[in-house]
This record gives structure tokens, sequence and C-alpha cells, in this order.
């Protein structure tokens, strides 16, 4: 599931670059981009599980408390030790301008690691919570960010950065499920999706959380991109929903049988990815869903700009770009 426009399911707006009918259509499949996608140089094995573009460089964390950075084109490795603790990240996002990286995951790990000095600073079990924390959106600049944590009792922490440091309080959101993704467009306004198919929206900041769907949707929800006009969640089956906020109305789109575990939208571009390597784009005349050069199961995605490269991270230490 940050603070800067190219941040994990960072929404800016509308995704005004994407024509109707892409986001409205059943997808076309079997088209290869093999020759766009590039598998690169990883420096480990383990899975992969988020990625995102930060300060000058990009941050990607995994199993076993692993944290990757990626400077002039080389992926490395900046720690294992995570939090301090080697416990699997799940996810990370960063604050506005990309100086500050924010992660989570099992266990009750969270830590944010100083872009710049490369300094790691755990907070984890936030009020004594050790439940796992599968997702992580962080909203402001650095010394000022609010950092949202989903969590696998179904409910999200917040943590606010004052003069003492960070405060954290948990809400329910009133999911029975666990939460797996969470993603805001202003400090005060997101959403959260659950595996159990519900979508959850607040506008203050969290305190408290309204179910706004899904109805029938009978799949998992996996990851859910925020914004005031419109949401989009990705799924299981290969299902992409999309809520217009203003009728509250939600349209299914099908783009292949792959789960989709992985979504980014800009203002105007979006980037999904999921299983068996496949990654998930809007076209002309609907969704496209192709291989890569791996067929192992893509966990994170991250959207590039100018000189930054689309990145796609997965299963086995995979790491794919692609030059924007």
């Amino acid at each position: 599931m940050g603070g800067t426009a190219l941040t994990r399911r960072r929404v800016l707006g509308a995704l005004g670059g994407v024509g109707a009918a892409a986001l409205g259509v059943a997808a076309t499949t079997g088209a290869s981009a093999d020759d766009e996608w590039n598998a690169v140089g990883s420096p480990t094995g383990n899975a992969i599980n988020d990625v995102t573009h930060t300060s000058g460089m990009a941050h990607a964390v995994g199993s076993s408390g692993l944290v990757l950075r990626r400077v002039a084109g080389e992926w490395s490795i900046h720690t294992d030790e995570g939090a301090g603790r080697s416990k699997t990240l799940e996810a990370c996002d960063t604050t506005r301008g990309g100086d500050r990286l924010w992660f989570c995951g099992a266990s009750g790990t969270v830590g944010a690691l100083d872009v710049e000095s490369g300094e790691v600073t755990s907070h984890s079990k936030p009020i004594e919570a050790g439940n796992g924390f599968t997702d992580v959106a962080v909203a402001g600049s650095v010394g000022g960010e609010r950092v949202y944590l989903a969590s696998s009792s179904g409910t999200v922490v917040v943590g606010h950065h004052g003069k003492k440091g960070m405060t954290w309080t948990k809400r329910d959101t009133g999911a029975s499920d666990t939460v797996t993704a969470v993603d805001f467009h202003t400090r005060e306004r997101g959403h959260a999706v659950t595996n159990g198919s519900a979508v959850y929206r607040t506008t203050d900041g969290g305190a408290t959380w309204e179910w706004v769907g899904i109805e029938d949707a009978q799949v998992p929800l996996k990851d859910v991109s925020s914004g005031a006009r419109h949401v989009y969640v990705a799924g299981g089956a290969g299902r992409v929903f999309r809520l217009d906020c203003r009728c509250r109305r939600w349209t299914p789109f099908k783009a292949g049988s792959v789960t989709i575990s992985a979504f980014e939208r800009t203002a105007d571009r979006l980037l999904g990815a999921g299983g068996s390597g496949n990654v998930v784009e809007p076209s002309d005349t609907g969704y496209t869903l192709y291989g890569t050069a791996t067929g192992n199961h893509l966990n994170g995605v991250a959207i590039g700009e100018e000189y930054e490269p689309d990145v796609v991270v997965g299963d086995s230490g995979a790491i794919l770009e692609r030059r924007v």
C-alpha cells in the first residue's frame, strides 16, 4: 500500500490520461511485454513484497526483515534485520518528498528509515499491538507525517508525529476480517479493504470508518487506490472494481484470471501486478494482462517518472524494471 506522487497506491486525482473504455470493459489478454520489462540483478533469492520510489532512489522490503535499495541503477541489501527483528516485512511507503521510508510486517514490526543517512528507527508493536501489519500508508512530510497501519486484526493503527515523537491509536474499522490494504489521498481521507470483500472509508483521519461496499464482490480484496473522485480496488480472480464517489456506484471489471496483488495509480497511469508474473495495465479497448520475464508471483509495483523506471517485485527475489 505515501506522501510523494509516485509512492505505492498514491492518488493525485482521477485517472485522466486513461480512456473510459480502458476502465470500463473486459480486458484483452495474451499480449507480451517481455521486451519492455527487463529482469535485473537481485541481491536476494527471498520474496520481495513491496517497492516504492524514494528521494533519488528506490527501496523494497521483503522476507526476514529484508530492506533493499536501488542506487545508480543497482540493487543492494541495505539491511536484513528490518527494524532490528528480522521479521518479514509486507509493505512500505514514504513521506512527501520521499525522505523517510516507513515499513511494516509480521509480529507488529514497524520501522522508519532515513533515506539520506540510512538509519533505521524501530516503532515495533505500537500500543503493544503484536498483530501482523499488512500495509502502510503515509501522509505528510518528515516530522509531521501521519502513518496508517493495516492490521490482521481488522483494525487500522494511526500514528501521529509530534514534538515528542510518534503517538499511536488503534481504530476499529468494523471489519471482522484482515485489513489487507490502506490508502489515503489526503491526511484525513482514505480507504481500507479486507480479504472479506469489504471497503471502508474515513474522512476524519481514521477516527471513524464507514462501510461503502462491495456488494457481491465474492473475492478477497488485495489493494486499494484512494481518490477524491474515484477509488480503485484490486482483488482475486483478476477482478478490478471502480467506485464513482459522487454517486457511490461500484463498477466491476475483469482483467484476466490471476489474482492482482498490487496496484498503483498516478494522475494519468495505472499499473497492477500479481500471479504468475503477470502485469495489468489499461489500454484503449480495455485492460491488458500480459506476462513478463518471470513466472514468479509479483507482490509490489512502483510507477516511475522521468529518469525513474517502473519497477515490479515478487517472489524468489524477482525484480523487473521498465523505462518510462
